[in-house]
């Protein structure tokens, strides 16, 4: 199969993880035998050009220029795979575009300015309910009303008249949970597709967890992630290492215990010495559009994940077991402790949810099937 992969790629951190999940999904697309072009355009590079801030403010609110149209006319692909168009893509070129589309939903951005149905770290979904000046209101993205202002524009009337949901055959949704999310708000349900993230396998068949219990988080130290309230509601006598870095390390050191240590960035080193470990803890507050990745890295290494029952890991344990919940101080002294006296069998249980679910062979069939459906789609009913 002949696959366009168009993806354009943030100039930070702050959604690194989806830039990583779409390389990784092109190695694996190439290693089952598809031929895959991807066209990227890198904000890093693409914010040198003239006049880069206005041009781009202007795109992002009409969906104009950026037009990928011409390198996709000259591959001719079976599909055409949408991952992530802001900033640097437009979106009207899709009338245009005559073949079958999928489009994967990796984050709440076609409603929502900052893509994460958070605000003031509780979850929000005012324009989604109401109008999208709710997002200038609160200035929603990057703390800037000009900023957010091209952003409220695009996502005004939400899910429902977004142009790339609109348009494309069958959408991507990455975890039950997140599928609800959108189809609540006005998704078409009927094209929407759960394939969750494929992560490559770095270790064996769980191995028993350490003593005295020791316990691990993962991510960027940024609000929405939760080490704030993490660390203020951490019981005595539990350790916990924290591998990330962001913009509240200094505030969050200054809130830890004794028993907390903070271990820097590590990338994905941190996975060889995660069979160590009793359990992830993973406090992100918001409604994330996926299962984290860092919890499926837990579950491939045979860790459980004690997760916070409101964000995107939270809802994963809930919906495979793998794992316990918690809310606040009491359930999450609650909740590791259960996670202790569960011992093996929850390991063996997390490294099972993986393998049934989140290995590469698992995504490559997922995905293979949505293409089939898209193109098959697409042929039936060319316009919609």
């Amino acid at each position: 199969m002949r696959v366009a992969i168009v993806h354009s790629e943030y100039a930070d951190g702050a959604l690194s993880g989806e830039n990583v999940t779409v390389e990784q999904q092109v190695d694996l697309l190439r290693e089952a035998g598809h031929e895959v072009y991807v066209e990227v355009r890198t904000t890093l590079v693409e914010r040198h050009r003239p006049a880069y801030v206005p041009r781009t403010a202007w795109r992002v609110a009409s969906g104009r220029g950026g037009a990928p149209s011409a390198a996709l006319a000259d591959f001719a692909p079976d599909v055409v795979h949408l991952h992530n168009l802001f900033p640097n893509f437009g979106n009207d070129w899709l009338d245009g575009w005559d073949g079958p589309v999928v489009a994967t939903l990796h984050n709440f951005r076609y409603g929502c300015a900052n893509g994460l149905l958070l605000r003031d770290g509780k979850p929000c979904t005012d324009c989604l309910t109401g109008s999208s000046r709710a997002a200038v209101e609160h200035r929603c993205y990057r703390g800037s009303v000009a900023a957010t202002l091209p952003l409220a524009v695009a996502t005004r009337g939400g899910f429902a008249h977004a142009p790339v949901i609109q348009r494309a055959d069958r959408l991507v949704a990455l975890a039950p949970h997140a599928r609800e999310v959108f189809v609540r708000f006005g998704a078409p349900e009927r094209r929407i597709d759960v394939v969750p993230h494929g992560i490559a396998p770095r270790h064996g068949e769980s191995t028993p967890g350490s003593a005295p219990p020791r316990f691990i988080a993962v991510g960027r130290l940024s609000p929405e992630k939760g080490f704030d309230r993490l660390l203020r509601d951490w019981p005595a006598g539990y350790r916990l290492d924290i591998v990330g870095d962001g913009g509240e390390a200094g505030a969050l050191r200054r809130i830890s215990s004794a028993d907390v240590r903070f271990l820097g960035a590590r990338d994905q080193s941190w996975r060889d010495e995660a069979s160590g470990y009793t359990a992830l803890v993973a406090p992100g507050v918001a409604w994330e559009a996926a299962v984290p990745r860092v919890a499926i890295e837990a579950w491939e290494a045979g860790l459980p994940v004690v997760a916070f029952d409101g964000g995107g890991a939270g809802a994963g344990v809930r919906s495979t077991g793998a794992g316990v919940t918690y809310q606040d101080a009491a359930s999450l002294a609650a909740a590791l402790t259960s996670v202790v006296e569960a011992g093996d069998r929850l390991r063996a249980h997390a490294r099972a949810t993986y393998e049934a679910s989140f290995t590469p062979a698992a995504w490559v069939r997922a995905i293979e099937a949505t293409y089939r459906a898209a193109i098959e789609q697409r042929a039936t009913s060319p316009v919609r």
